[in-house]
């Protein structure tokens, strides 16, 4: 699935360059902004799994901090984040 995403993206972006008419650009733009947003709300859900799976496993924040190339205190945002989605679940 991922992979024909990102075709996608890449065929509607070169679109969007190759395309003059302002109103064609604005259509355009509009639907590849619309698939940029879901692609980031799974690429989000996935990431969020992985911090879950990792605390879950008993990794600290600078752990997750270290693997995934953030600091400390994002990495504390986003397992405090993964703990109030699972509890409300």
């Amino acid at each position: 699935m991922s992979g024909r995403i990102a075709t996608e993206l890449s065929s509607q972006y070169a679109t969007l360059r190759r395309a003059r008419d302002p109103r064609r650009r604005l259509l355009i733009a509009t639907q590849l902004l619309d698939a940029l947003t879901e692609l980031q709300q799974i690429v989000s859900s996935v990431r969020d799994e992985a911090v879950f799976a990792m605390r879950s496993a008993g990794a600290s924040h600078a752990e997750i901090a270290q693997a995934a190339g953030i600091n400390r205190s994002r990495a504390a945002q986003l397992a405090q984040r993964t703990n109030g989605r699972r509890g409300s679940r």
